[in-house]
């Protein structure tokens, strides 16, 4: 116990990067979860906060709350229809720690702290359920698990971490049947207020028991629903959301909110638009040949039956969702599970000839989903994030991105 204790601090003092590393290598350890885990809060005080990403904008709501902010004006800005408040998580966050300090290097480390324990619980659960051999395949399966919503998904800190906190409550009540995983999915409310939609739907997921046919061709239909008019959906929208949250309707829903997103689509290079769409496609064939000739697998096996379930659940909101420029998140959450699924299926009940044809026709989208997300995480992962140490990241203050390097 001593040593695993130790190594985890030594990587963190040496390099937190490479106990990251170390850490998908030597799974079995009890210090590697850890490792991940300080990984990510040390991330999270490093990590570029560029003008115009989300971080930046938090950074500057610390500094404003340091100089200005009183309790009073904090807790008035909560659920009300002067107040523009909703979620609690990060407001109550950059609150408190405005009340010692400035510095949105502080604040990042804060945010890592939490969001940080919840991504590597999720993989190391995922990853240690089915002992076994990990063939090449499964790890690429298992990082394509891993990057959907990634360490460097900090910068979007409320949607993400409320993300990851869902899946921990989630994944602990099917594999593990945990009554306290209630508590976790309910909280990520409490973190994005948009969460109401999926907490509602594992409730509908645990109490409903729909069948396996309802819930394929519902997720097969729902790839339609694109093409309805977004103006209905904000009136429904409108019509039935609380009045607290009626100002973040309008906003997420709202014309020039759309135009300004599909602008920012538009001026996206190919790449850029279609790694996503990879996933999408995976996930559907790989849900359609289970659901029509290996469906019968699952009973034995009641956590893959529940992935299953929860997974074309969730897909099937996000892609309603979708008609929202920002509701497309929610596709996201349903592909961890669907991934999960996929890496747990692949290693319990999976034929060698399904794995094998699979194998040959993922590989290559998986592979570009792999590289453009690695492409995208050196906008904030900085110099300092791989080569350096808290020792280091205290003395010095650079945050180089490392993509910055090849501009």
């Amino acid at each position: 116990m001593r040593r695993e204790k130790d190594n985890t601090f030594l990587f963190f003092l040496l390099n937190p990067f490479l106990g990251f590393l170390h850490a998908f290598k030597y799974n079995h350890e009890r210090w590697s979860v850890n490792a991940v885990w300080l990984f990510v809060i040390f991330y999270g005080f490093t990590m570029a906060k560029p003008e115009g990403m989300d971080s930046s904008r938090y950074v500057q709501r610390l500094k404003n709350n340091y100089y200005s902010s009183s309790w009073e004006s904090f807790a008035s800005g909560f659920y009300s229809a002067e107040g523009a408040q909703v979620d609690l998580y990060e407001p109550t966050m950059i609150f408190l720690m405005s009340r010692f300090t400035e510095n949105g290097d502080l604040l990042f480390a804060a945010f890592g702290v939490v969001f940080g324990f919840f991504y590597s619980r999720n993989l190391w659960m995922v990853l240690r359920f089915v002992p076994g051999y990990m063939t090449s395949f499964l790890w690429i399966i298992y990082l394509s698990f891993a990057f959907i919503v990634p360490f460097w998904d900090l910068n979007g800190v409320r949607m993400w971490t409320a993300a990851h906190v869902f899946t921990f409550g989630v994944l602990n009540y099917i594999l593990y049947q945990k009554r306290s995983a209630y508590i976790f999915i309910l909280i990520s409310v409490l973190i994005h207020f948009s969460f109401v939609g999926p907490v509602v739907l594992f409730f509908c997921f645990r109490f409903l028991r729909l069948g396996w046919p309802l819930l394929y061709y519902a997720y097969i239909f729902s790839f339609a629903i694109s093409e309805l008019n977004i103006g209905s959906l904000r009136n429904v929208l409108m019509a039935y959301s609380p009045e607290f949250l009626i100002p973040r309707v309008q906003s997420y829903t709202g014309e020039v909110y759309i135009d300004k997103v599909n602008e920012t689509m538009q001026g996206a290079s190919f790449h850029i638009i279609y790694y996503r769409k990879v996933i999408v496609w995976t996930v559907v064939v790989f849900f359609s040949f289970i659901f029509f000739r290996r469906v019968k697998n699952l009973v034995t096996y009641p956590y893959l039956k529940d992935l299953f379930a929860i997974s074309l659940i969730i897909l099937t909101f996000g892609n309603i969702a979708s008609l929202v420029p920002s509701g497309g998140r929610f596709l996201s959450i349903g592909q961890i599970f669907a991934f999960a699924f996929m890496f747990l299926y692949l290693k319990t009940a999976d034929p060698d000839k399904f794995r094998y044809w699979f194998r040959y026709a993922s590989y290559p989208m998986l592979f570009l989903f792999l590289i453009v997300s690695l492409r995208i995480s050196l906008e904030t992962i900085t110099v300092m994030s791989v080569l350096g140490n808290p020792i280091f990241a205290l003395l010095i203050d650079v945050h180089i991105s490392i993509i910055s390097l090849f501009n």
